[in-house]
């Protein structure tokens, strides 16, 4: 399992993108991201509990989507399942570093 989780917030380093408007904005905290896995490994439903603004919730949406699912089964029987993801917007501590979200990966 902490290989899964490794896993997991690799590819949130890699393929998160720091929404411009919350960067301005200095937004930053956890979005908390609820969706239904679909039986073929689609999300569905999928919101963010609590959003934080400047486009963070959407980018958490578009991270989870991202994703590949593997359903749940239950008896035998694939069933669709709640899920949730915890993705973490963290803003750079010091103020010298040249930064534009829109450029380059910016999960921190």
């Amino acid at each position: 399992f902490k290989d899964k989780k490794q896993n997991i917030q690799l590819f949130i380093a890699e393929n998160l993108k720091y929404p411009d408007a919350a960067y301005k904005q200095n937004i930053a905290g956890v979005a908390e991201v609820k969706f239904i896995v679909e039986p073929y490994g689609r999300i569905s439903h999928a919101y963010v509990e609590n959003p934080l603004g400047g486009g963070c919730s959407q980018e958490a949406i578009r991270i989870a989507k991202l994703m590949d699912w593997k359903p749940a089964e239950k008896k035998g029987q694939i069933v669709r399942s709640w899920m949730s993801l915890e993705i973490k917007f963290k803003l750079p501590e010091s103020g010298d570093i040249d930064f534009v979200p829109s450029n380059s990966s910016s999960a921190f």
